[in-house]
């Protein structure tokens, strides 16, 4: 039944032979279960710690600034500068 939400309680219970006081049967939970499937969302797959750290770096600004610190780094290594300072400004 597709449309139950339209139906009556009557009608419903009629359909899928249900006692209201009662509820369904072990004999008639088992068929459903066979017929219907189980009441169970399934489940989402679980996406990884780093897959979910490297999605923070997925924009292009991240990128061109991430790249123009690496340009620096290497700026500063060609440049022949040493010590703590060369290294301030790029990190």
């Amino acid at each position: 039944m597709e449309d139950a939400y339209a139906r009556s309680v009557v009608e419903v219970l009629d359909f899928f032979g249900v006692d209201p006081t009662k509820g369904l049967t072990d004999s008639q939970v088992a068929r459903h279960v066979r017929i219907y499937g189980k009441n169970v969302l399934p489940q989402e797959k679980r996406t990884a710690f780093w897959k979910l750290v490297l999605k923070q770096f997925d924009d292009l600004l991240v990128k061109i600034l991430i790249a123009a610190a690496v340009i620096s780094f290497f700026l500063a290594l060609i440049n022949g500068e040493t010590g703590l300072t060369a290294f301030l400004e790029p990190s």
